[in-house]
Formats: C-alpha cells, structure tokens, sequence
C-alpha cells in the first residue's frame, strides 16, 4: 500500500513518532499522571506517517474505552493489518521503554511531537 507521507515527515521526525508511539504502548494503562497529560495532549494530526497516525488513533480509541493492554496489543495488528499494513512490528511498539526516562526528558519528547512539523525549517 502506498505511504504518503507530508513533505516535513523527515527520517527525525518518524523516529520521534516511533519513539511516542513506543512509549505509549509499553505504558498503556499504567496511569502514570505525567505521561498521561502529556500523551493526551496529542492528536493524530501529529504524526504525519500514515501509519503512526493510524496506530495513534487506535491508542485513543483503546484508552477512551478503558481496554487494558493485553486488549490493545491483540486489536493493534488486528486492525493495522485491515486498513493495509500488516508487516508492522508490533513486538518492538510493546518493548520497555526507558524507565530511566525522567519528567524533563518525557516533556522535551511530546513538545518535539507538538510543535508544527515543518517549524525550524529554512523559507529559501
């Protein structure tokens, strides 16, 4: 399937989707306050790889209806694999992540995320 991706999605940019997306998933349902302000301060216009996005949604859905995470790792290739994706590694979203991951570290990943995706970038 083809991945259009927006004209800022830069290899930087996916990395630090991946990462968010890698965290969480690895804390989903952990009710860690922290992350979870920040986490839900996200939309799914922030990730500009189709594929994040759609991973994304599917978080918010899953935590908006209160599923743990056994529930969101089996529904993630479930429906990743419907709307065309299904060779995702979905091991790797669910790996620990850093617990060495301090509150200024966490801050710094979702205002990366949250700030406009082409911001930074030369007008020539």
């Amino acid at each position: 399937m083809f991945r259009q991706m927006h004209p800022a999605a830069n290899p930087e940019r996916r990395q630090l989707e991946w990462a968010v997306l890698r965290l969480a998933c690895s804390r989903f349902g952990s009710h860690q306050t922290e992350e979870d302000q920040g986490l839900a301060a996200l939309t799914e216009a922030q990730f500009l790889d189709p594929v994040h996005r759609a991973i994304f949604r599917e978080i918010a859905f899953c935590r908006g209806r209160g599923f743990s995470r056994d529930e969101l790792r089996r529904r993630l290739p479930e429906v990743l694999t419907r709307l065309g994706w299904p060779d995702l590694d979905f091991d790797a979203l669910f790996q620990d992540f850093p617990d060495a991951l301090t509150a200024p570290e966490l801050a710094e990943l979702l205002r990366k995320l949250l700030e406009p995706a082409d911001a930074g970038r030369g007008t020539s």
